[in-house]
């Protein structure tokens, strides 16, 4: 692949984060109480790195929506991305209280679990 297309690529998914996070403030700006769009306006900003963005996108559906599991999960993931791994655990349990069939917060749990060392308090033998 040369260097050429990777950099088309690069602008091409770029340009599609700048296009997704207009798009989800353009349905916020029509319906501020809508969950999904603030967390896929969340999703959009994690995608960019923009972490403490995102968590309060993500924390806005939360309120919006406190039974949203996928906001928990993906509050979570940002908050284990930023090294808050207490606060992470916390929104992951939220999520699995909420829909305890999410694997994807399960598997993410456990992730943030191991990364501590407590692993078996995962898998409930503390």
């Amino acid at each position: 692949m040369s260097v050429r297309f990777v950099d088309q690529l690069n602008k091409n998914q770029e340009s599609l984060r700048r296009a997704a996070i207009a798009a989800c403030h353009k349905a916020i700006k029509l319906d501020p109480n809508h969950a999904i769009a603030h967390n896929n306006l969340g999703l959009a900003l994690h995608d960019q790195g923009k972490l403490e963005e995102a968590i309060a996108a993500y924390r806005k559906a939360i309120q919006l929506d406190p039974d949203f599991a996928l906001a928990h999960n993906n509050l979570g993931s940002a908050l284990h991305k930023q090294g808050k791994s207490e606060e992470a655990i916390s929104a992951f349990r939220q999520a699995i209280q909420i829909d305890p069939n999410d694997a994807n917060a399960h598997t993410n749990l456990e992730v943030v679990l191991k990364a501590q060392g407590q692993g078996k308090k995962f898998l409930g033998l503390f």
